[in-house]
């Protein structure tokens, strides 16, 4: 994870949310990342997919100066530059 220090990463996570933000700093038990969007699959208007794809494309809509997670909670980390934009 360390080698993703800096850039805009997609976090997803074991519960409905996904995360995408700065990342900033990783310890043995959280990850800390900066100016954060916030999906959360109860309450989206638009699938996950199309999110990140507009995430990609036109920047996160932030929303958390900072936000802290427990490692034993993440799923996957994703660099954002890493989302295909179709077309």
């Amino acid at each position: 994870m360390t080698t993703y220090l800096n850039e805009q990463v997609v976090v997803d996570t074991d519960s409905a949310y996904t995360y995408v933000g700065t990342l900033a700093e990783v310890t043995e038990r959280t990850v800390r990342l900066r100016e954060v969007a916030v999906y959360d699959q109860r309450e989206a208007r638009v699938h996950q997919e199309k999110y990140l794809i507009e995430c990609a494309a036109y920047g996160p809509p932030v929303a958390r100066q900072e936000t802290l997670l427990e490692r034993g909670r993440i799923v996957a980390i994703t660099r954002l530059r890493a989302i295909i934009i179709p077309g």
